[in-house]
């Protein structure tokens, strides 16, 4: 499986998560204005070294990374509409499986508020492909 591969499977499974909707999701390295109210989320694919699955008559690597989806919301706005995201994406996308894709577990990391005003969460799935 490609890295390009993996990038269309995770886009196309975000775009049918109904916890935000399209509008409110972006991905990494693209342009994308915040909304003025409410949660919205950027993915990131963080690829990892590739290990050797096995030595047959042909060589399979598979490579290893993690789904990094960041929740943001403005700062003040509490906490239970950041967390009801996190809740929905980690049910959403936890232990899912496509072609040779696999997700794993998923879990929540904190991070605060940012220089830019907003509240952040992350839920983070690590993956394996091939």
């Amino acid at each position: 499986m490609t890295f390009e591969q993996v990038r269309q499977h995770i886009a196309t499974k975000m775009v049918a998560w109904s916890g935000l909707t399209s509008d409110r999701v972006t991905y990494e390295n693209k342009t994308f204005t915040p909304p003025a109210t409410g949660v919205w989320a950027r993915v990131t694919i963080q690829n990892a070294d590739s290990i050797i699955a096995c030595l047959a008559d042909v060589p399979h690597t598979r490579d290893l990374g993690a789904i990094v989806i960041q929740l943001f919301d403005r700062q003040g706005a509490g906490t239970a509409a950041i967390n009801t995201a996190a809740d929905s994406l980690r049910t959403w996308l936890q232990y899912y499986k496509v072609s040779n894709l696999e997700l794993l577990q998923g879990s929540k990391q904190t991070i605060g508020v940012d220089s830019n005003g907003f509240y952040q969460i992350n839920v983070r799935f690590e993956y394996r492909a091939g």
